[in-house]
């Protein structure tokens, strides 16, 4: 059970930490919405789905940012209980640096099973529901052709438009000839303006289609003052991808171990598979140990500002150096040129090795 000394401790780093997750998790989130917002205005995608895209990228979002916000949550609360004196109040009433991190070593590890279970049992769905998304609403969605005068374009499927003169300021379109291309023979529609409306529909005004037989004879004409045709905004038809085609990312470890052992039976690489699951494993310790980390290396740092500001900057440098550790020994792992247990346990076997330092410091 927590008693008072371990109430008051994890409270001096609680409000720093939620603090920093909301920090950290909005950058992510601001570098996503502009990455969303780039497919709204490029590829004309709908707020809909782009909304839906946001939903299904929070768990990773927040898996990601939980590590960051640790450290950083836990060097500020601590390095404030040291400006303060409070530290070195504690160790006079014969508290130890090891007493004293206690209750932060148990919270971290309890955030980190929470990054498990998120890792485990949401990420994975979240993935896959994310990446279906993205093949429908945006791989296999085409853009509204780009209109200019006396130039042959992509109006739809299996036709194309020449288009003699434009208006800049409205759109409308004048002198217009349309190829269609579903048999031996194109259709000609010949249309003295049309226009784009709603984004998903053509609208031919005054004009004639021409239907032609293979010897270039004439088979019949329709004449028409308006005629609707609509755009076809995809590549192909929906796509639901099939649960046995998931990748990497998008199982759990249960899935990812059975799926090990069928590609090992099959003679097949297990490279990939490996390096992901043992990723599992490590990333969700990655609290605990930024929590060994920084409540140590907090309680060495003076009262001034320059020491603060210098426990701000190795939070930063730390955090740089460990998602570095973790990028690099996914990519040595994933090419064979580690084991994949030893490649995705290089971070946090860096981290135990530092907040061992930082700690002994701590108790001189």
């Amino acid at each position: 059970m927590l008693n008072t000394l371990d109430r008051y401790i994890l409270g001096q780093i609680r409000s720093p930490i939620i603090f920093s997750f909301f920090v950290f998790a909005s950058l992510w989130i601001v570098n996503l919405l502009i990455r969303l917002l780039d497919l709204v205005v490029s590829k004309g995608v709908e707020i809909e789905p782009v909304f839906r895209l946001l939903v299904y990228s929070f768990p990773a979002i927040i898996v990601t940012s939980i590590p960051m916000s640790v450290l950083m949550g836990t060097m500020l609360g601590i390095s404030r209980l040291n400006s303060d004196s409070e530290i070195i109040a504690m160790k006079a009433s014969g508290i130890s640096a090891t007493r004293i991190m206690r209750p932060i070593l148990i919270s971290g590890l309890g955030l980190s099973l929470m990054v498990y279970i998120l890792n485990e049992m949401v990420v994975p769905r979240s993935r896959f529901l994310q990446e279906q998304l993205y093949i429908n609403e945006i791989t296999l969605k085409k853009p509204l052709p780009k209109i200019a005068s006396n130039v042959f374009f992509d109006g739809g499927d299996q036709f194309k438009l020449f288009v003699r003169s434009t208006n800049p300021e409205t759109g409308d379109m004048h002198d217009v000839t349309m190829f269609q291309f579903d048999g031996d023979w194109p259709r000609i529609t010949e249309a003295r303006g049309a226009s784009i409306e709603d984004g998903n529909l053509w609208v031919f005004e005054d004009g004639v289609t021409t239907t032609l037989q293979s010897d270039g004879r004439i088979v019949h004409e329709i004449r028409f003052d308006r005629w609707d045709y609509p755009i076809s905004n995809r590549y192909a038809a929906h796509v639901t991808r099939k649960e046995e085609n998931r990748n990497p990312k998008e199982m759990t470890l249960k899935e990812l171990r059975d799926e090990i052992t069928k590609r090992k039976n099959s003679g097949l690489s297990t490279l990939e598979h490996e390096t992901h699951y043992h990723w599992k494993l490590a990333f969700p310790m990655a609290s605990f140990f930024m929590m060994l980390i920084g409540a140590p290396l907090s309680m060495r740092h003076n009262r001034s500002s320059k020491g603060r500001s210098n426990g701000f900057g190795m939070a930063i440098l730390v955090l740089l150096v460990y998602y570095v550790l973790l990028t690099t020994g996914n990519t040595l792992g994933g090419n064979g040129s580690l084991p994949p247990p030893v490649a995705n346990w290089i971070p946090n076997l860096t981290c135990l090795a530092f907040g061992a330092y930082c700690l002994k410091k701590a108790l001189d």
